[in-house]
C-alpha cells in the first residue's frame, strides 16, 4: 500500500507540475508577458508537490472512485487559491488580464485540464477492462476446448 501510495505521489508530481507549468504557460501569454517568472516556476512546483499529496491521499480502495476525484478536485482547488493568494499570482496580469480575471484563467484552465485528465484516464481504464475481458474470454474459450 505504501509502494502504491509513492507511486500515486511521484506520478501526480509530474503530471501535476507539467500541467502547471502548461497553464501558467498559457496565462502568462494571455497576460501579454514575455515569459514566465522563475519564482513563479519554483511555486509551481511547491503546488504540484501539495495537488500530488492530495491525490496520493485520496486515492484509496476504499474510498469510491467518484468520490476521489470530487475531493481530490475539491481540495486542489483550495490549494491553487490559497497559492494564488498567498504568492499574488493576480497581480501578474496586464491589462483586462490582470487582478481577478487572471485569476479566472487560472482557475478555468485547471478545471479544463482536470476534466481532460478524468476523461483520459476513462478511456484507458474503458481500453484495460475491454483487454481483460477479451482475455478472459479466450481463455475460457481454451479452457472449454480443453474438456
Amino acid at each position: 500500500m505504501k509502494k502504491k501510495s509513492l507511486i500515486n505521489f511521484l506520478l501526480g508530481l509530474v503530471i501535476s507540475y507539467t500541467i502547471e507549468i502548461l497553464v501558467m504557460t498559457i496565462t502568462i501569454a494571455f497576460s501579454g508577458q514575455d515569459s514566465i517568472p522563475v519564482f513563479m516556476i519554483i511555486e509551481a512546483f511547491g503546488l504540484a508537490a501539495c495537488c500530488a499529496f492530495i491525490g496520493a491521499v485520496f486515492s484509496s480502495d476504499k474510498l469510491n472512485y467518484y468520490l476521489q476525484v470530487i475531493l481530490t478536485y475539491i481540495f486542489s482547488f483550495i490549494v491553487i487559491i490559497l497559492f494564488s493568494l498567498m504568492f499574488r499570482w493576480y497581480d501578474l496580469g496586464h491589462g483586462m488580464f490582470k487582478g481577478r480575471s487572471f485569476f479566472v484563467i487560472i482557475i478555468s484552465l485547471f478545471t479544463i485540464g482536470y476534466i481532460i485528465i478524468l476523461l483520459l484516464k476513462e478511456v484507458i481504464q474503458r481500453k484495460r477492462v475491454k483487454l481483460i475481458n477479451e482475455k478472459l474470454a479466450e481463455y475460457k474459450e481454451k479452457e472449454s476446448e480443453g474438456k
